[in-house]
């Protein structure tokens, strides 16, 4: 019978984890090169301590040693060889212009609010010296004003055009889009119209994902003409296949609100559900010998032919990897714990792309499960339920203030706020989004019978229109969320820190965690009365870079003075895109969007002149202006064109001249280099 040593995966995945992580911020320390000498070396050096070494618990030590640091670099070296920047006919080493550029589509084509977007992997380009072999991927926007094209995975095209290298936060606290899509190799992006694409062979490689799209196509379709309702459509789409497109801004903000958002999409917890509902199907068959090895095979099949239905997106297969090795650890003879089980899944699937472990979802994903089954058990003891009801209704809470604390510093760190009544939501959605998912697997089994399907499709749209009701009254409970709260990577790290050391004073009744909590719990109030000196007890003046918008705000104590165009002040998308996290960073708890703060106006002469601390700031709204002789400022926001103005400006006291993102910017602007122009420079920032 094999038997894992107590925790040996455990420890094996973090040495990995740490080399990848190594590779991925330090990626100029070791050359690849070096690592497979040195890899080699302690290969070399391994056995070495087998043969020489007579005493088994120094050859056990050493070989210990010498293994983990094999698996560090290992790491570091896959990270390495997954980063596709590194490779000499990569697209980011390009110097002269592409014309054309031709390659592969390597995604199904997603629907977005205007465009459609799809993943190329570029293998040839066109410049003015000719065709070339290059690399590199390049995610392509197509234009909803032109024809819908008809691409699919494993198409060979041509586009015309250069594909433009992604841009890093252009504002303060921005979200990295450009990071993002870094840890996923894709370092272009071209917004683009039909008519600039040209299909040249069709489905050159029918694997296995191209099977996966289409069946994943055709499973959409059926919901599609099942499920009526917008609403109720896009939360089927995103519950029984992952695809979350279609969810509008309100409904994303009710679920994110009631702490319910973990169920729109499609991961642990809904193949935790699927899973023990097979077990609970192939119950009967247990109690035969023979039967161990059937029922891990029904398992698997059922689990990864779920995987396959949903294209097999990551956070659908990172569940069904868990849940795999679950299933065949006992067949297998496996006697482990479920945390060399978590450990095992996790590091396939690294293996197979080590960026994954910078994911979002992946983090989340892992800590959950690990503190579902690391605090569940010991908070179910505290209480034991009179009913059988209200057993099952602690089991559930029990499992969801498992998830929420571990999760809790992730979710503070990312997405910077706490749904205060998760617990209560989670009663009401856990049930209703396990029957939503359930009837949707049903639906799609049923779907080519007009008569079932019209009848399980609405079943299933009045079950979402409760569930998204329920979601909505949650939401307008009195303090339904914590919001705006602003903590550092480091701070995460800590209050994890904190929440496990504590666990550990209840769980093996010991003091001695206590005080580390405690010197953890220290340590982030320093860095947080740090950042509040720093960042939030400081006043400042920013000028925004949005795309053919004006944006500037004047920041002070907690307090925002915020201006704009009429157009942004409606999109609540794009300042939460562009300015919300900055406002997060400074403590904003009040705003006041375009009201006066010591300003004088002209609006018939098209400016504004405002006093901060000392400091005049000119707004010039258009090349409408009509500047009076004397007019002085420290500094001048310049709005729609306002530049065409720059032959009079340049004969007045105005300060630094600031072009924001509303101007055009061209050649003879960019030669005067005492302008600010935020398209170039990113936001301009003033800190008093």
């Amino acid at each position: 019978m094999f038997k894992w040593t107590p925790f040996v995966m455990v420890r094996i995945c973090l040495f990995f984890i740490t080399g990848i992580l190594l590779g991925v911020y330090q990626s100029d320390i070791f050359s690849i090169a070096s690592l497979k000498v040195l890899i080699l070396s302690l290969v070399v050096v391994y056995f070495l301590i087998y043969f020489f070494l007579k005493k088994p618990e120094h050859r056990k030590i050493s070989a210990g040693v010498v293994g983990l640091a094999g698996i560090f670099f290992t790491g570091n070296l896959l990270a390495l060889q997954k980063t596709e920047s590194r490779k000499p006919h990569h697209l980011l080493h390009e110097i002269q212009p592409i014309r054309y550029y031709e390659g592969e589509v390597i995604s199904s084509l997603d629907e977005k609010i205007n465009s459609w977007k799809v993943l190329m992997e570029v293998d040839h380009i066109k410049t003015d010296s000719g065709w070339k072999k290059a690399e590199g991927k390049v995610q392509v926007y197509i234009s909803k004003k032109s024809t819908i094209p008809i691409l699919n995975y494993g198409d060979k095209v041509i586009i015309k055009g250069s594909p433009e290298e992604v841009r890093p936060p252009a504002n303060p606290g921005e979200f990295d889009f450009k990071r993002f899509l870094g840890f996923k190799n894709i370092y272009h992006q071209q917004f683009i119209k039909s008519e600039n694409v040209r299909i040249i062979d069709q489905t050159v490689k029918r694997g296995l994902l191209f099977y996966s799209y289409q069946v994943r196509s055709a499973a959409t379709t059926i919901i599609k003409n099942f499920v009526k309702g917008e609403r109720e459509r896009a939360i089927t789409l995103a519950l029984v296949l992952g695809v979350t497109d279609g969810i509008d801004n309100d409904l994303l903000g009710a679920y994110s609100a009631s702490g319910a958002m973990h169920v729109l999409s499609v991961s642990g917890l809904h193949v935790g559900v699927i899973y023990f509902i097979l077990m609970l199907f192939l119950k009967p068959l247990s109690s035969f010998a023979w039967s161990r090895w059937l029922l891990a095979l029904l398992t698997l099949l059922f689990l990864w032919g779920y995987a396959f239905v949903t294209g097999l997106s990551p956070s659908v297969l990172r569940a069904v990897m868990m849940f795999s090795f679950i299933a065949i650890a006992n067949p297998l003879g496996w006697k482990t714990n479920i945390y060399n089980t978590l450990a095992a899944s996790a590091f396939i699937l690294l293996i197979y792309n080590p960026y994954l472990v910078m994911s979002v979802g992946f983090q989340l994903s892992y800590i959950a499960v690990i503190g579902i089954v690391f605090l569940q058990r010991p908070l179910y003891n505290l209480w034991e339920p009179s009913s059988w009801l209200l057993d099952k209704v602690w089991q559930v809470t029990s499992v969801s203030i498992a998830a929420q604390l571990a999760t809790f510093s992730l979710g503070l760190l990312y997405f910077h706020q706490f749904p205060v009544y998760f617990l209560f939501s989670n009663l009401i959605v856990i049930p209703l989004s396990t029957f939503v998912l359930l009837i949707g697997i049903f639906l799609l089994t049923v779907g080519s019978l007009p008569m079932i399907g019209a009848a399980v499709g609405l079943c299933l749209e009045w079950t979402i229109k409760l569930l998204n009701a329920s979601v909505f009254w949650v939401e307008s409970l009195p303090f339904s969320l914590i919001d705006g709260v602003y903590i550092t990577t480091f701070q995460s790290w800590l209050l994890l820190a904190m929440i496990t050391f504590i666990s550990f004073v209840f769980i093996y009744r010991s003091f001695r965690p206590l005080l580390v909590s405690v010197g953890c719990a220290a340590l982030f109030a320093a860095i947080q009365w740090h950042h509040f000196y720093n960042d939030v007890n400081q006043d400042q003046f920013i000028v925004y870079q949005i795309p053919n918008h004006t944006a500037f705000e004047f920041l002070s104590n907690g307090r925002s003075y915020f201006f704009s165009d009429s157009a942004l002040v409606k999109q609540t998308d794009k300042i939460h895109f562009h300015i919300n996290s900055n406002r997060i960073m400074a403590g904003v708890t009040n705003i006041h969007v375009n009201e006066a703060v010591s300003m004088a106006t002209d609006r018939k002469a098209n400016f504004h002149y405002f006093v901060w601390h000392d400091r005049t700031i000119l707004w010039i709204q258009n090349k409408r202006a009509k500047l009076p002789t004397n007019c002085k400022a420290d500094y001048t926001v310049i709005s729609n064109d306002g530049g065409f103005l720059l032959p009079s400006l340049r004969s007045k006291d105005l300060g630094q001249l600031i072009f924001d993102g509303s101007c055009t910017w061209n050649k003879r602007q960019q030669e005067m280099g005492t302008i600010y122009s935020t398209k170039i420079n990113n936001a301009f920032i003033v800190k008093l």
